[in-house]
């Protein structure tokens, strides 16, 4: 690799670290972590592959990628590719955002229906305090369905 892709490579490693906050340290245990004990990458290794002193091995290349949520093309695609890999990467994070939304709407249509099932088991169970002449019970349970109503209300 040349100079000046060894030196693009850091930079990009660089910007997309400092885009998710993280400090090198950070970025070189995560890499670590997500390589599963394949690669023991060293705060002070990715120092020098961020200034462009030192080429990442493929596979440390591979796992700094993955730990950045980026992929390795994004990383090491030639300058004239720049347009084509950041709208790639932008299209990863809208679908990204994308399934991050979709999940969140079947959580609360989950809870939604969760919350239904309550309350037909509390009317349920009111109707048989009352059969059974329990007014205290019943009475309890009431206060407890309308518990559950307030932590359905969207507002």
């Amino acid at each position: 690799m040349s100079g000046n892709a060894r030196e693009r490579l850091g930079q990009r490693i660089r910007d997309e670290r400092e885009r998710l906050g993280w400090s090198q340290q950070r970025l070189a245990q995560e890499a670590t972590d997500a390589s599963g004990g394949q690669i023991k990458l060293a705060r002070s290794t990715l120092a020098r592959q961020e200034a462009g002193e030192r080429e990442p091995g493929v596979l440390e290349a591979v796992y700094i990628a993955q730990a950045l949520g980026v992929a390795l093309t994004a990383l090491v695609a030639p300058d004239d590719d720049d347009l084509t890999v950041r709208a790639q990467h932008l299209l990863n994070e809208g679908k990204e955002t994308l399934i991050f939304l979709e999940a969140n709407r079947l959580e609360r249509s989950w809870r939604q229906s969760r919350l239904a099932v309550l309350r037909e088991e509390a009317e349920a169970l009111i109707a048989e305090a009352i059969r059974r002449n329990l007014p205290r019970v019943a009475e309890r349970l009431t206060r407890e369905l309308s518990g559950i109503n307030e932590e359905a209300s969207p507002f």
